[in-house]
């Protein structure tokens, strides 16, 4: 996984509230729906570099886990990578829709060198993300909608 998503999943759970390193490997087995399950020693380290920058601190506990918070300047890093994921999501589109999505056309051609079962498959795939991602992106646009009637 890229050490930026890692960084802003850790951010945005530590957000909403303090958790210590074991709580942030659960969240990301269980929001992955156990695809990754990072080791500790992919976190850990990480969680202490983030300590040094400012980005998280620790807080007073006297259990054996340490429990971990965001600090302000965690709040402005976690913003400026939601900026950068949202920058990514725009570039991929424009990738895909750029001349006339032949994006979509080589995937068409490369179906027809496999087999018609695995092109089944492949194509319930693809719908079945294509029609995930037009949900999230219908909710995220409601809600975003929502909040800024509230604030406006």
């Amino acid at each position: 996984m890229k050490r930026g998503f890692v960084r802003l999943f850790i951010l945005a759970n530590l957000y909403r509230e303090p958790l210590h390193g074991y709580g942030i490997i659960k969240r990301i087995s269980e929001r992955s729906g156990g695809f990754w399950s990072p080791q500790p020693g992919n976190i850990y380290p990480l969680m202490g570099d983030m300590v040094k920058e400012g980005l998280i601190e620790r807080l007073g506990s006297s259990s054996r886990r340490k429990l971990y918070t965001i600090t302000p300047r965690g709040k402005a890093e976690l913003l400026k990578l939601f900026g950068e994921a949202e920058d990514s999501i725009v570039h991929l589109i424009g990738a895909m829709n750029r001349n006339e999505g032949e994006w979509m056309q080589i995937q068409m051609r490369l179906l027809e060198e496999i087999t018609p079962d695995d092109q089944e498959e492949r194509i319930r795939s693809m719908l079945g993300t294509i029609e995930d991602l037009l949900e999230v992106l219908a909710k995220t646009r409601d809600r975003f909608r929502e909040f800024v009637e509230e604030k406006g």
